[in-house]
């Protein structure tokens, strides 16, 4: 064997045996991951959303209505309106009770900010009776997060509305906020179920 090959053999030998630490343990670690993460393989991309969830306006998602946060909305509405959740186009307001002379609405989009806001119920400006902070309980939010909601609002607004004496078959929700060009609108039945 010549001089060359016998120094190529010993520098081969020795970079196996420096390597070989090296490769045993990433080969335990990538053994020890969940399957769905094991050789590369990319995450499954999810089609349900939750319905506040203001970014995606994608209609080959599904909205759902996640079930620690519906029990929470239900527990804030005084009379049990409906039980699927009725939102607005952009999902920035949900409207959780629209009874009789009261309509409430939660204000779940961070860039709406009640002080520049303007509301109005069919067409014509209306002063909210009463506005609520309320705080997210931590399910709520650690559900949201599991569902791919990566930032949910840690605070929403509730707020109550007085509705005219004779409210429209079809009476429409709509919001403006002056600052950041915002509008967000919601048509709903005083009858649907």
């Amino acid at each position: 064997m010549r001089r060359e090959a016998r120094n190529n053999l010993i520098f081969i030998i020795v970079l196996l045996i420096l390597v070989t630490p090296g490769l045993v343990m990433l080969v335990r670690k990538k053994l020890r991951q969940p399957p769905s993460d094991q050789m590369g393989f990319s995450s499954p991309v999810r089609l349900a959303i939750p319905y506040i969830d203001p970014l995606p306006k994608s209609t080959q998602y599904r909205l759902i209505n996640p079930p620690v946060l519906h029990q929470w909305v239900q527990g804030l509405a005084a009379n049990r309106w409906t039980q699927q959740p009725t939102v607005s186009r952009q999902r920035s307001f949900q409207l959780i009770d629209f009874s009789g002379d009261q309509a409430v609405i939660l204000i779940w989009d961070p860039r709406l900010k009640i002080s520049s806001a303007t509301f109005f119920i069919d067409g014509k400006p209306v002063a909210p009776a009463q506005v609520d902070s309320l705080s997210l309980p931590p399910a709520v939010i650690s559900e949201l997060r599991q569902l791919g909601y990566l930032a949910p609002p840690t605070e929403i607004a509730k707020v109550v509305f007085t509705l005219p004496p004779t409210p429209s078959p079809a009476t429409r929700f709509s919001v403006e906020a002056t600052g950041e060009p915002f509008s967000d609108e919601l048509i709903v039945s005083p009858d649907a179920p």
